[in-house]
Formats: C-alpha cells, sequence, structure tokens
C-alpha cells in the first residue's frame, strides 16, 4: 500500500524549464515508453494526459475511514499471538457452551485481554495514518509553476497544486525549489544549460548532482538572449517557438537510471 516517497523532493540550486515525464507514482506497471509534445500543451492535450496516466497525487497512508477497521483486524490477526489467543478464545467459548467437552474457565477472559490489546494497536496505527494523511495533503497542495497558453496564444504562467501536475507539463522551477514530480530539463539559466540538484531527500547523498539540459532545447530556448533580461523569462516567452517530442522510459523504482531522447524540428535526436 506504501508508495515510494514522491520524486518532487529533490531540490534545484538553478532556475530552469522542465517537462514533466512522470507522475509520482512509481511502483505502477512497467508500461511502454512516454512520447510527450515539448510544447506547451492545450487545456485538451493536458486532459487527454490526465486520462492516460496516473495522477501525480501522493498517498503514502494505509488506511480509510471504510477500509480501517476491516483491514486493521486483518493485519493484527496476522501476528502469531494475536491469532494464538483467538483461537484460545474460541476454543473456551465452545467449551462454556455446548456439550462437546467442559470448560472451567469463562472465554471473555482471554477474549477481553485480546480486545484490549488490538484496540490499544489499532488507535495507535490510526493516530500514524492520520499523521500520514496530514503530510500527504500537505506535500499535493504545494504549489508549482506551469506554463500554459493565454487567450492570445502567448505563454503564460500559472500557479498549479502538485497534485494536478500531469505528463507533458512544462514546469518552471526556480533555484532553492523542489520538484513536484519526474522531470526533464529543457533548460537552464546555470552555465552552458548545467545546473546542480540535491537529492538528500531521496538518497541521503548532500553533495550536489550536476544536471545538464539537453544542448537542442537550451538552444532553442536560450540561444543569443538579452543580458539586460533575466535569462529564464526570456526561455518562457520562447516556448512557442519550440516543437518537437521526447521519448521517456516508463516510470520505474531506480532513482538513478533514465533512458530518454529527445527531438526538435531541424536537429537529430539527442540522448537524455
Amino acid at each position: 500500500e506504501h508508495k515510494q516517497s514522491p520524486p518532487g523532493l529533490a531540490r534545484v540550486t538553478m532556475g530552469g524549464i522542465w517537462a514533466a515525464e512522470a507522475n509520482a507514482d512509481t511502483t505502477k506497471s512497467q508500461g511502454d515508453e512516454r512520447e510527450i509534445c515539448l510544447s506547451v500543451p492545450s487545456s485538451g492535450d493536458r486532459q487527454e494526459s490526465r486520462s492516460a496516466y496516473p495522477l501525480n497525487t501522493i498517498i503514502t497512508s494505509k488506511y480509510t475511514v471504510l477500509n480501517f477497521v476491516p483491514k486493521n483486524i486483518f493485519e493484527q490477526l496476522h501476528k502469531a499471538a494475536n491469532s494464538y489467543f483467538l483461537i484460545i478464545s474460541v476454543i473456551m467459548f465452545i467449551g462454556n457452551y455446548t456439550d462437546l467437552f467442559h470448560g472451567f474457565i469463562k472465554f471473555y477472559s482471554t477474549f477481553a485481554a485480546l480486545v484490549v490489546m488490538m484496540t490499544a494497536s489499532a488507535v495507535i496505527a490510526a493516530l500514524d495514518d492520520k499523521r500520514r494523511h496530514e503530510a500527504d495533503a500537505k506535500t499535493n497542495s504545494q504549489i508549482a509553476i506551469r506554463a500554459c497558453t493565454d487567450h492570445a496564444g502567448n505563454v503564460a504562467c500559472e500557479e498549479i497544486r502538485w497534485a494536478d501536475v500531469a505528463v507533458g507539463d512544462c514546469l518552471i522551477v526556480k533555484g532553492e525549489q523542489e520538484f513536484p514530480a519526474d522531470l526533464v530539463p529543457m533548460a537552464s539559466s546555470g552555465d552552458e544549460g548545467g545546473c546542480y540538484v540535491s537529492t538528500a531527500n531521496l538518497d541521503g547523498e548532500t553533495n550536489l548532482k550536476l544536471k545538464q539540459s539537453a544542448t537542442c532545447t537550451q538552444k532553442a530556448l536560450c540561444d543569443r538572449a538579452d543580458a539586460a533580461a533575466p535569462l529564464l523569462d526570456q526561455a518562457v516567452d520562447r516556448l512557442t517557438r519550440l516543437s518537437g517530442r521526447a521519448v521517456a522510459e516508463a516510470p520505474q523504482k531506480s532513482i538513478h537510471t533514465f533512458k530518454g531522447r529527445i527531438k526538435i524540428e531541424g536537429s537529430a535526436d539527442e540522448a537524455l
């Protein structure tokens, strides 16, 4: 029932534009490759992506209000001690209320102790899961910046919840912000499209890792930029000029490996 920690817990040290290539649920089936359009998706394309792939919602909780009682009882009865005392209580009950054999000890003396122990364990489990639900809600409600198009066809930015990020979204991630999903770097304000990413929340490593934007997208979005204006703002404005596709492997459990390629019009395929 537990899902892995969200890929969004990596932190970037330089601003850039990133394309969402996977959602937070990395425990789903290892399906086919994902082909992602690099242009700013329209509302129709975004809705199609939402229906084709799982949602980006993070769920680390084990229970819901409806399944807590049966699921918790089922889990507790998998413990050898609880199963033993339940069987003893049933045997004592048969001895108290049938003629198969005579029981000298009342069954409720053992059954009551079992109920008390299981109730205490259930209360602890419920409190722990309540904290998980609160942490999930806090994570899912964090804000990401997504590129979108306005009525005039120009690129604009909008704030969305992490839970609303869909495959194919173009996200603007600034320095010291966390990633809401698995992302492919398209452009960075760092030297030659490079940026440093901290993955301490994922694997415990405190050293920064260098990530490089694809040369073709970095050039298309940041080449010949005006030094007087912020590079990231200019890259966002040029998103409408970008035409191409990225192909990414299906989500998998390893956070250290990734296979994909990117192609924009007028250039050859480039490995990611």
